[in-house]
């Protein structure tokens, strides 16, 4: 019965070997486990990325904001034409507010559409990463098919030298292809972080937008606050003001009345005066010829029927005279009183007009007052908006010039990534060849070893069988 006799130096190898192929096999697990964990937390980002678009579709199509038209303000005169000149480019700043918050949702769509991109380059590296892992399986089978070869054909020193020799190579090229899974998993780790990066300014970026949103719906809500109230004050005002007016309008007329009435007391007084004056004459001359008469009478007394005679009519002419001067002057007296209630009435309605004036002066200055306070608020409403403007542009700016950093780096990765699955293709299809040739050599030299195990007791029919290793077995 024929025996084999087996060294160490194969055994060896061997072990070798088997620890190599237990640290692969390790390797390729914990590789898949981080695969495992790379696959779970990009599901996770997708489910949240899911979540976040699907309240009201929100994230794929935003509809259009209402722009809440402030009320148009009642028609004044002077300030008021300012006021609404002041509102309606306060709505044109809100328009053009309104125009930078939509391409600001514009960029954030561009910014989820590379996003995508990157997803579907990671997918693609995992493919890639998948078939790298298949070829490495294969590697690991065919070191198994070598081992058992070894194993099996344990023939001369040469062919173990030989087989040393590949073995190195397959370990060389085993640790290149170490070396790449470690640059394809560092590929990957890289990529897994610009994925966060990316997912981190996508967030901040919606919240920035909605953010903004809220401080124009507050601008907004504080807009058409100061709108009504403005409305409101000045309302006001125009309702005291007409009212002021109602009760000035009969004022005119009443001062007109009186003024006529205090012209007719006038005319009438200097009438009464003129007839004073003429009666008073008149009496003068009366008296006078009374006086005359008097002594005409004391003359002569002694002719007693003549005298008696004109005296009666005499003295019936003074009483008739008398008698008118009195009404006359009764006449006067009520014209002086007449004309002093007029009087006093022509104050007491001068002295009512300038206090309505007063009134109306004071509040013309209420409406100024209201006007200026309706100005100031509504210059402090357009500083804040541009204010506003001027934060929301320089954000823009700063989110630009980001996804412009962005795309650069995606870019860079993706020019990366296909240079190194150019490098691992090529690898991949020389270890193929390697391995192809390593197959042909090997099955060239069990023939070659089969053929001296055949020949050799033939050609030395007294010698014992041929070992192994190249050396004569007498077991």
């Amino acid at each position: 019965m024929t025996s084999y006799c087996i060294s160490n130096m194969p055994e060896q190898n061997t072990e070798q070997m088997e620890k190599q192929l237990h640290e692969m096999e390790n390797n390729i697990m914990n590789l898949e486990k981080r695969i495992l964990y790379i696959q779970k937390e990009r599901e996770s980002l997708e489910e949240y990325k899911k979540m976040l678009c699907l309240p009201s579709k929100r994230g794929c199509s935003l509809p259009p904001m209402c722009v809440a038209q402030p009320p148009s303000l009642p028609p004044t005169p002077g300030r008021g034409v300012a006021t609404e000149q002041q509102v309606r480019e306060l709505r044109e700043q809100y328009n053009r507010l309104q125009d930078d918050f939509k391409s600001k949702l514009v960029e954030v769509a561009s910014l989820r559409a590379e996003n995508e991109k990157l997803k579907v380059g990671s997918k693609e590296a995992e493919e890639f990463k998948k078939i790298a892992e298949e070829k490495m399986k294969e590697c690991d089978k065919l070191m198994k098919s070598l081992k058992s070869e070894n194993n099996r054909f344990l023939g001369s020193k040469e062919l173990l030298k030989e087989q040393e020799q590949q073995l190195s190579v397959a370990k060389q090229r085993f640790r290149e292809a170490q070396d790449e899974l470690e640059e394809l998993r560092s590929l990957i780790q890289e990529q897994n972080q610009q994925l966060d990066d990316y997912r981190n300014k996508y967030l901040e970026a919606q919240q920035k937008v909605e953010e903004q949103t809220r401080q124009i719906d507050l601008m907004e809500i504080e807009n058409n606050r100061v709108n009504e109230q403005v409305n409101l004050e000045i309302q006001r005002v125009k309702n005291q003001f007409q009212e002021k007016l109602q009760e000035l309008i009969p004022l005119p007329d009443i001062l007109k009345q009186t003024q006529m009435k205090l012209q007719d007391a006038q005319q009438m007084h200097l009438l009464a005066e003129r007839n004073n004056e003429a009666l008073t004459r008149e009496l003068q001359v009366y008296r006078d010829k009374a006086t005359a008469l008097a002594n005409e009478m004391e003359a002569v007394r002694s002719d007693q029927q003549m005298g008696a005679d004109e005296k009666t009519n005499l003295s019936q002419k003074i009483a008739d005279l008398e008698k008118r001067c009195e009404e006359l002057l009764d006449e006067n007296i009520r014209l002086q009183t007449e004309l002093s209630k007029t009087e006093d009435l022509a104050e007491k309605y001068q002295n009512q007009s300038e206090a309505q004036l007063h009134e109306i002066a004071q509040l013309m200055a209420q409406v100024e007052n209201v006007r200026e306070e309706s100005a100031r608020q509504v210059a402090r409403t357009k500083d804040r908006c541009e204010t506003v403007r001027r934060s929301m542009q320089s954000q823009i700016s700063e989110l630009e010039r980001q996804v412009a950093q962005s795309k650069a780096i995606a870019r860079s990765a993706e020019k990366d990534r296909d240079d190194i699955r150019q490098k691992m293709q090529a690898q991949i299809n020389n270890l193929n060849d390697n391995f192809d040739q390593a197959q042909i050599r090997i099955r060239n030299l069990q023939e070659h070893v089969n053929y001296l195990k055949n020949t050799y007791p033939v050609v030395f029919p007294g010698s014992g069988a041929l070992s192994d290793d190249g050396t004569i077995c007498n077991c």
